[in-house]
């Protein structure tokens, strides 16, 4: 069975950015994969293949839904307008395992969507959302537990970039060796 997460994609200039942190000595820190950066909506775990395709039908709703696609808001092009900014971890910087850029811009919509995704895969069978969403892009995991480092303390309040976050994407992880491989099983467009 495949494992499967839903992720808004986060657009190459600002994925290039945020690979620039790689550069300041972090020994007991993991980077992520440039090409894995993403804001991930919600993780399934091993889901069967019939299941990939109900995880399609409820991204499609979720995408349309009303709180996504920003019916309240003047006309005007599809998607979310979002931003990397920020360096901060997970659960604090004094005892971090995940290093995150933080998310700023269309935050309320993209909550909006993950909240709508969430209500349509409950719907199907699958399990509520536990947490509290916190949009955010991992960059690097620790090995374990310990301070953020000071040299990306100090991106605190640094902005990498902005994009247009046009699609939502049903991603399999395969876990190897060298870390995991992601493949885009559907690729679903935000708004109408």
């Amino acid at each position: 069975m495949p494992r499967i997460f839903v992720a808004v994609p986060v657009a190459a200039p600002v994925r290039a950015a945020l690979s620039r942190l790689r550069r300041h000595p972090a020994p007991g820190l993991r980077w992520v994969a440039e090409h894995q950066f993403h804001i991930t909506l919600k993780f399934l775990g091993d889901t069967s293949e019939a299941d990939v395709e109900t995880v399609r039908r409820a991204a499609e709703q979720a995408a349309l839904s009303e709180s996504a696609a920003g019916a309240s808001s003047p006309p005007g092009p599809s998607g979310l307008e979002l931003a990397a900014r920020s360096v901060g971890a997970f659960p604090n910087a004094r005892s971090a395992r995940v290093v995150w850029a933080g998310v700023t811009g269309d935050t309320a919509r993209l909550s909006g969507l993950q909240r709508a995704l969430d209500e349509y895969l409950t719907l199907a069978g699958f399990e509520p959302e536990a947490r509290p969403f916190k949009p955010h892009i991992t960059i690097a995991r620790a090995r374990r537990p310990e301070p953020l480092p000071e040299a990306l303390r100090q991106y605190a309040d640094c902005e990498f970039g902005r994009w247009r976050a046009d699609a939502v994407e049903i991603v399999e992880s395969r876990l190897t060796p060298a870390g995991p491989i992601y493949t885009v099983r559907h690729r679903v467009p935000i708004g109408s």
